[in-house]
């Protein structure tokens, strides 16, 4: 799949673009038919919510899973992202995240590119996260909530290490900041059948709220694709190997 020069231009302006439907089911359940093997591995890659027993993420799916690994560079996924961030591209990390019925937490509001400049060192924001639904997302089952343009504004300083925080330290942005980022620029959800896509800006402020519904799960996967251009001593850092906290 190519992108038109008008979905480029969206992206760039917005921050994010959805197709639905982009995988085909089959697709979907050769992924979704390991994911009890997934959440069963014994290793650190495995990362429990910090109230419930649930699952929060399964990072690094695509080295040990094979059809996660053609998932990573199926040329639908990839094609996108090269003419998105306008060069060649190489995964920086993967992560399964499964927000299962009444134990899948909360993902307050924050920019990913915040945690991966203060934790890993990744130099600049040329990275885009590519989220495939696994399974229907809509209302009830705590959608991705997305403000739109706010990759625009940089990555924020008014952020608060989440307290607690399991594999992955998410960058809390001042509610504030995002009430008025809000007013101006609204919010939007990424809500569709399994197979749906979302490439995102890695600036963009997102979240999602805890599940609350009764067997409504949605499972998503996430590939973070980033740019190759820079020289190899930036790019090599925590980010990029097996850590004591699963990331890869």
């Amino acid at each position: 799949m190519e992108l038109t020069s008008a979905q480029i231009t969206e992206f760039d302006e917005r921050g994010f673009l959805f197709f639905p439907e982009l995988l085909k089911s089959s697709e979907i359940k050769l992924l979704t038919d390991h994911l009890e093997d997934l959440f069963s591995r014994p290793g650190p890659e495995v990362v429990r919510e910090q109230e419930k027993d649930g699952i929060r993420l399964v990072y690094g799916t695509h080295q040990y899973c094979r059809p996660y690994g053609k998932l990573s560079v199926l040329p639908r996924l990839l094609t996108p992202v090269r003419q998105l961030l306008r060069s060649e591209v190489y995964i920086h990390q993967s992560r399964l995240n499964p927000k299962q019925g009444f134990s899948g937490g909360a993902w307050n509001w924050h920019q990913d590119f915040g945690t991966w400049q203060r934790e890993d060192g990744m130099p600049k924001p040329r990275c885009v996260m590519t989220a495939i639904l696994f399974h229907e997302s809509g209302p009830v089952n705590s959608p991705l909530m997305l403000i739109p343009g706010s990759h625009k504004i940089g990555m924020l300083e008014e952020v608060t290490p989440e307290e607690g925080s399991r594999g992955y330290t998410v960058m809390e942005i001042d509610e504030k900041l995002v009430g008025n980022l809000a007013e101006r620029h609204g919010i939007e959800t990424i809500m569709g059948k399994p197979g749906g896509v979302a490439f995102i800006h890695c600036n963009l402020v997102h979240g999602s709220s805890p599940t609350s519904a009764l067997g409504r799960e949605r499972s998503s996967t996430s590939i973070i694709i980033r740019s190759k251009i820079f020289p190899l001593e930036e790019t090599i850092g925590p980010g990029s190997i097996t850590t004591q906290t699963g990331r890869h």
